[in-house]
């Protein structure tokens, strides 16, 4: 059977470590090595990875980021597949023989699958897993059309890798920041991409997550970042297999350059400091804006909570906004099917607020 190779990246994250190897080392396949690529830790990675001896790959570096580290553990790999699993997530037994049954087909370039969100102890938590509608089939026109971030895509640990893709792009280059998103908006140049409908890896939340722990505003400009290198780099891929694209329709049909126009909006209509309802449809995950708390609608113990069930229930979710003195209510265009669905809430937001802003990506309301 081909050998197929987990490598995983880490940071400290040694508290979580032995439960990353141990899900890799506990694969139902038989043929996997596993890598570690530990990137400048300064907490109990090492002693942790010193008790694995030979049953795992333990290579040091000084802190150069997780690109860096994949870089690494890939160029230290052998495997026909690859998956780069994260530290603190953990892979199903079923992940690589899913895997290496699906990149037999050898116009695939990855398979990816949905992840089940686990808290820092390890406990599913009762969201769906994330996300759960995955794209499948030959996506290089869907891509060329509309840009990177058009094909949807799991983080890093809900993917697997064709090694003769990987091959054709890394190292990747020191410009990016995020591994994940620059291998899947290049794989679709490259072959097919297909989807399994089982979960296989546990995707951890925890507040000490790098990617939770910068902010939100600073994420949005990292991400932004990170899409402007990445429409350059499949560019350049795409010019050189001679493939037609239009680099500017990509910016104009990016959701996040589309959402940072939304919330440079939005902070400039409301007053400073501010609380305001959000209603997203949870896809945004702002948390402060510009030091305005952002207070999800309808919301419990300050979670979303999900679409109302009724119209009723969106009215007492209202009710409670006005409740607590919070002036503003914003609605982002993800949740605009809602003012068309509850037709009492629209009504009673129209009876008690006016509109101060309103185009095609936001309406935003405050109180009379």
């Amino acid at each position: 059977m081909p050998l197929a190779s987990v490598v995983i990246t880490n940071h400290n994250y040694g508290r979580f470590l032995g439960a990353a190897i141990d899900s890799a080392l506990g694969q139902s396949y038989p043929g996997v090595e596993v890598i570690v690529v530990d990137d400048g830790s300064t907490d109990e990675s090492r002693t942790v990875l010193e008790r694995y001896g030979d049953h795992v790959r333990s290579l040091y570096q000084e802190q150069m980021g997780q690109l860096a580290a994949t870089n690494i553990g890939f160029a230290a790999s052998h495997g026909e597949l690859v998956i780069f699993l994260d530290a603190d997530d953990i892979l199903l037994p079923s992940a690589v023989a899913t895997a290496s049954r699906i990149l037999d087909d050898q116009r695939v370039t990855k398979v990816h699958w949905p992840m089940q969100w686990i808290d820092p102890e390890g406990h599913a938590l009762d969201d769906p897993p994330a996300p759960t509608d995955l794209p499948r089939g030959d996506l290089r026109d869907a891509l060329l059309a509309d840009g990177p971030g058009a094909v949807l895509a799991p983080p890093t640990s809900g993917n697997a890798w064709a090694r003769s893709f990987l091959e054709r792009v890394l190292p990747a280059p020191s410009t990016h920041t995020y591994i994940d998103n620059y291998l899947a908006a290049l794989a679709p140049l490259y072959g097919r991409i297909d989807a399994d409908p089982d979960v296989h890896t546990l995707y951890r939340l925890h507040p000490d997550s790098h990617h939770i722990s910068i902010g939100w505003k600073s994420r949005l400009a990292a991400y932004l970042h990170d899409v402007d290198v990445m429409f350059e780099t499949v560019a350049q891929h795409a010019r050189a297999l001679g493939l037609p694209f239009d680099s500017r329709e990509w910016t104009s049909r990016s959701y996040l350059h589309r959402l940072r126009d939304t919330v440079d909006e939005i902070a400039a209509v409301l007053p400073p400091k501010a609380p305001f309802a959000l209603l997203d449809d949870a896809e945004w995950d702002i948390d402060i804006l510009d030091g305005r708390r952002a207070v999800p609608f309808p919301e419990r113990d300050g979670v979303w909570w999900g679409p109302p069930i009724d119209d009723a229930d969106a009215v007492r979710a209202l009710d409670d906004v006005t409740t607590r003195g919070i002036q503003h209510v914003v609605v982002g265009w993800p949740a605009f099917w809602w003012l068309d669905h509850y037709k009492r809430l629209a009504h009673t937001l129209n009876e008690r607020f006016d509109v101060v802003h309103e185009n095609d990506r936001v309406m935003i309301f405050r109180a009379r």
